[in-house]
């Protein structure tokens, strides 16, 4: 019911054979810790009954994916997602489909600022964060 639970656009990682077949899914909102999302971070147009009056939230807003293929030991490797509305990083196993981590505001690292002080999160709304390894 529209008046009592707004819609809500999910995502879902696809990878595809280069013939157009799905090989491999995940859907995010069944491994990520959901919450409810202030009206500024509603999808906008995202769900066909989006209107002025039936705003369609965005619980996610994955914005960057990351498949890194080399950490050893991992199989299919590992995903690396960004969460924007979250504001966490998440470090995925592809096989099993399980959270490793996250980094963030409802991450489970503790983060302190510059000064020592704790913090929920360093930072907010976050696009495109870099991977680097050791040496880099």
């Amino acid at each position: 019911d529209p008046a009592e639970k707004p819609s809500m656009f999910m995502e879902r990682v696809v990878e595809f054979s280069w013939s157009g077949h799905i090989l491999w899914h995940l859907d995010i909102h069944r491994i990520l810790p959901y919450r409810t999302v202030r009206d500024a971070d509603a999808a906008e147009g995202e769900c066909q009954e989006h209107t002025a009056d039936h705003k369609c939230h965005d619980p996610f807003h994955g914005n960057t994916i990351n498949w890194d293929l080399r950490e050893p030991g991992t199989g299919d490797g590992i995903l690396y997602y960004n969460s924007r509305h979250l504001n966490t990083f998440w470090k995925i196993d592809k096989r099993s489909k399980t959270v490793i981590w996250g980094l963030g505001e409802v991450g489970n690292f503790t983060m302190y600022n510059m000064s020592g002080h704790r913090r929920k999160s360093l930072f907010y709304h976050a696009h495109v964060p870099d991977l680097y390894r050791p040496g880099q």
